[in-house]
């Protein structure tokens, strides 16, 4: 009895033995669509970083079928204000586009050619210099999804994240050209008041190295408090 016992789990082990073996031999490898997306990922990060100091540090897609996005994540090791993010975002964006559009191989995988800013997503994650979280109430994350760019801090009365600022990728592109225009108007969250939206948007702040207080203009740029 325990001879065939010791039989039918020899022949278990075994089954499951060349499962595991004929799985590892026969996985399928990886498609072009695949190895193109993470060529282009990669390239792009590396310009990225050499370019602005953004540190990649993760990829997005979405290729279940042609490729309908593509993007990346990165950490910025200083604080920044929405018209520094602006310029990070549209640089990280811009970049993307950029050599999906002219790499001809990747073309007919794509949703659509040319690929528009709705098709990339970019997400940077703020820190301090010395790497810890930045302080609650200032600027968190700041990412480029289905064509807009929305601004986030970690709400310090919620703990929560708050977009206190948004604006679609062509009204980010009249800003960079003209950084003085003020900020658009858009609707936030619903449990948000535009007072309590912007009370949040003038706490935004950071002390400098000589111990100077910044905070947020009405365009969104670091303002010099007046002592």
């Amino acid at each position: 009895m325990k001879s065939w016992i010791l039989a039918i789990l020899l022949v278990a082990v075994g089954i499951l033995a060349y499962q595991r073996t004929s799985y590892i031999l026969h996985k399928p490898p990886k498609t072009n669509k695949q190895k193109l997306a993470n060529e282009i990922r990669h390239k792009v990060a590396l310009q990225v970083k050499q370019e602005t100091g953004l540190r990649p540090v993760g990829t997005m897609g979405q290729m279940l079928h042609e490729i309908q996005k593509l993007g990346l994540s990165f950490y910025y090791y200083q604080p920044v204000d929405i018209v520094e993010g602006r310029k990070l975002l549209i640089k990280a964006v811009d970049t993307m586009l950029q050599e999906i559009n002219s790499d001809t191989r990747i073309h007919p995988y794509l949703i659509r050619y040319p690929f528009m800013p709705r098709n990339v997503e970019m997400t940077i994650f703020l820190r301090n210099p010395d790497g810890r979280d930045v302080a609650p109430g200032t600027l968190r994350i700041i990412e480029a999804i289905d064509g807009c760019f929305c601004y986030q801090i970690d709400n310090p009365k919620t703990n929560r994240f708050t977009t206190i600022y948004k604006e679609t990728y062509e009204e980010a592109l009249q800003r960079l050209a003209d950084p003085s225009l003020p900020l658009v108007g858009f609707q936030p969250d619903r449990e948000i008041s535009p007072e309590e939206l912007a009370r949040l948007r003038k706490g935004i702040s950071f002390v400098g190295d000589d111990g100077a207080i910044w905070h947020l203009g009405e365009n969104g740029s670091w303002v010099k408090a007046q002592k």
